[in-house]
């Protein structure tokens, strides 16, 4: 005797389940980038770029270590934009449920800075020793990104911290210090195509960085670590940071100051 086949199921069944697949996938999407920042192969990594700076240029030539402040800027952009787009797939979807609600352990504490937060034997997280040929001394160890602590919450209502929209959302993150030291390297700007100070170049494609210095003259142009501190300064906040020292001392110079009574 045949058994009938299988019914097909309703267009309804369909497109409801089409529409959870798409929002479980985003929201798995979510989880992943969010998981893959906290593992423990991230610090083993900068462990080895530190070992081998030590062990090829006594820390002198930190150009892999500033690669990976870069690497590790974008993978939260990365992740952020992962969670905005979960977030946009769950309003359209199932506007009336709130993102991840059945899912337990929604809010997830992550560590900025994975490695100034290892608890490893040989390094600490402010300073590390050097020994070779006899030759002792102490180097302290730059910081990869800032130290602390920061909540970040996969319902992105409340987008992350380092992810705001000023122009300088990246930069924070990338070892300065490290660019400091003279050698080439391979870098592009972390704002990739969106960059507008000199990241792009007139075809569309990235500029890339081979020397430390190249590299850090562009940060400085979306860091603009240089700020007018004189009282009854007359440009907005915005205004008042620039990216080279020599253009503050002519601002001070040539812009005048308003006397605060």
């Amino acid at each position: 005797m045949n058994s009938p086949p299988p019914s097909a199921p309703s267009s309804g069944d369909l497109f409801n389940d089409m529409g959870d697949y798409f929002s479980r996938t985003a929201i798995m999407l979510a989880y992943l980038t969010e998981n893959l920042l906290k593992g423990p192969h991230l610090e083993q990594a900068m462990l080895k770029a530190h070992e081998r700076s030590r062990t090829d240029s006594g820390m002198s030539d930190l150009s892999e270590v500033a690669r990976i402040d870069v690497d590790i800027a974008r993978h939260h952009k990365i992740r952020d934009l992962s969670l905005e787009f979960s977030r946009k797939v769950q309003s359209t979807w199932r506007p009336q449920t709130a993102m991840m609600s059945s899912t337990p352990g929604v809010h997830a504490t992550t560590s900025i800075s994975p490695f100034c937060d290892a608890k490893l034997s040989s390094v600490s997280s402010k300073s590390m020793s050097v020994s070779s040929d006899g030759d002792s001394r102490a180097l302290k160890a730059r910081k990869l990104l800032p130290d602390g602590h920061a909540q970040l919450q996969l319902d992105i209502g409340h987008r992350s911290d380092e992810s705001d929209d000023s122009d300088d959302e990246l930069f924070p993150e990338i070892d300065m210090e490290a660019l400091r030291q003279r050698g080439k390297g391979n870098y592009s700007c972390p704002k990739t195509y969106q960059c507008k100070k000199g990241g792009v170049d007139k075809e569309g494609k990235l500029v890339i960085f081979d020397r430390n210095s190249s590299f850090a003259q562009h940060c400085n142009k979306h860091r603009k670590p240089w700020r007018c501190d004189i009282p009854g300064c007359p440009n907005p906040p915005k205004k008042r940071k620039f990216a080279r020292r020599d253009g503050l001392e002519r601002h001070k110079a040539t812009v005048k100051h308003f006397v605060v009574t």
